[in-house]
């Protein structure tokens, strides 16, 4: 089959052209592939970090408690503390940060969470 020069080169452009998309498509699969797993790998780190710190780490569970006449916070830190993981310290500023208690007062009637087992992270 015989090209004259202006139809081969037409050709050979339009050829090329596709080459040229082809190779951009792939370019693009390349980079969303490496964002992929660029991003797989960081989730796994973060999750393995947890992982880790989780063999000395307890799974926290609350109570309900409702506050009685003469309850405080340190009478309720000495029933509830010896199941908590951490200091006496850290369980009583976990109550009033789980509760937004911004005081040590208490009223009697109201219901206040209490964890009790893990560690305040």
């Amino acid at each position: 089959m015989k090209y004259n020069n202006e139809e081969y080169i037409k050709r050979v452009a339009a050829r090329e052209k596709q080459l040229r998309t082809y190779k951009n498509i792939f370019y693009l699969f390349l980079i969303a592939l490496s964002l992929t797993f660029i991003v797989f790998i960081g989730i796994a780190f973060n999750n393995g970090g947890r992982r880790a710190n989780a063999s000395s780490d307890f799974s926290t569970c609350y109570i309900s408690v409702m506050v009685e006449d003469g309850d405080t916070l340190f009478s309720l830190a000495d029933k509830y503390y010896s199941s908590y993981s951490g200091t006496k310290e850290n369980f009583i500023e976990s109550i009033c940060r789980i509760n937004n208690i911004d005081s040590d007062n208490i009223d009697a009637g109201e219901y206040i969470i209490i964890p009790l087992t893990g560690t305040d992270n």
